[in-house]
């Protein structure tokens, strides 16, 4: 990310950011958005990274005709930020909402994704660390037709303000607002899921990844 190119600009002069690049996926595995009750959050990523779901349990616990899809493994190997939970059980005990649980597998985590309504992207304030996440989970979730609502880091602002596409929520208030928008449309889950897959493969495809690549190279000789 921006943010971690800027920190590490004090031990070397010449940093690239080069985001990943998005594979299209089978057409099906695209977000179909349907009405349903309960509306199906998701959420992706590795047990170390619950603390951010954690961060926003109070949000999960006000919330009517929903259900959290959990997408990652039982435990946790390694804990670099947070203390807690330690495992997605012990995420579950916790929470009120009523949770699915997907064990995460690199088969089927995309199949998975598309079953959902919408993708939550929330991280714990208050380390450099997780203001400096770059918007790979944001943009996959993108393509794959999703409406996102994220925390308010650097990169997931980017992406939002040049998409026109998703929420970034700044406090409980506005999890608990973004979310209830967009379960209660149908055709706002639709139209930001649509428009936000559109912007994620015009500007992240091979074909951008491959010629930010060159352009780096060429700087270089």
């Amino acid at each position: 990310s921006e943010g971690q190119r800027k920190s590490f600009m004090r031990y070397a002069k010449n940093i690239f950011v080069i985001t990943d690049a998005l594979l299209d996926t089978d057409a099906r595995f695209i977000a179909t958005h349907v009405d349903r009750k309960p509306v199906r959050l998701a959420w992706f990523g590795n047990v170390e990274s619950l603390h951010g779901l954690a961060h926003i349990r109070p949000v999960l616990d006000q919330l009517l005709d929903t259900e959290l899809h959990l997408i990652t493994s039982h435990e946790y190997k390694f804990r670099f930020v947070g203390n807690a939970p330690h495992s997605a059980r012990e995420f579950v005990n916790l929470t009120r909402l009523p949770i699915v649980f997907h064990l995460w597998s690199i088969r089927d985590y995309v199949r998975d994704l598309t079953l959902c309504d919408i993708a939550l992207i929330p991280v714990e304030p208050g380390s450099n660390y997780n203001q400096h996440k770059p918007a790979g989970r944001m943009l996959l979730s993108m393509m794959l037709g999703l409406p996102v609502i994220a925390s308010p880091v650097e990169s997931y602002q980017e992406i939002v303000a040049q998409s026109g596409c998703g929420f970034i929520a700044h406090d409980h208030a506005e999890w608990v607002a973004h979310i209830n928008t967009l379960a209660t449309s149908k055709s706002l889950r639709s139209e930001m899921g649509k428009r936000g897959r559109e912007f994620a493969l015009t500007h992240y495809s091979e074909e951008k990844f491959a010629a930010r690549y060159d352009a780096v190279i060429h700087q270089l000789i």
